[in-house]
């Protein structure tokens, strides 16, 4: 997850004449991630085995907002601070 949140940051990294050739291990990486959730989802939908999951399940049905994605790319300590 944190790749992909920093994708733009590793691509600008590059020279431009291969920037793009990070495109298919984004795609993959990005495919395996929502592979991930989806099988959380199906799982969560068995209370027997993950008896906390619907709130779980209604995270993960809705997008997240644009400060949900802010807020992780801030250290633990950073998030705290600007709680505080």
């Amino acid at each position: 997850m944190y790749y992909l949140l920093n994708f733009d940051h590793y691509k600008s990294s590059l020279p431009a004449s291969i920037r793009d050739d990070l495109n298919p291990l984004y795609e993959l990486i990005s495919a395996k991630q929502q592979k991930a959730q989806q099988n959380w989802q199906k799982n969560c939908a068995q209370p027997n085995i993950y008896p906390h999951c619907p709130e779980w399940n209604n995270t993960l049905k809705n997008r997240p907002s644009k400060n949900v994605e802010l807020n992780a790319k801030l250290t633990i300590k950073q998030l705290a601070d600007r709680r505080l």
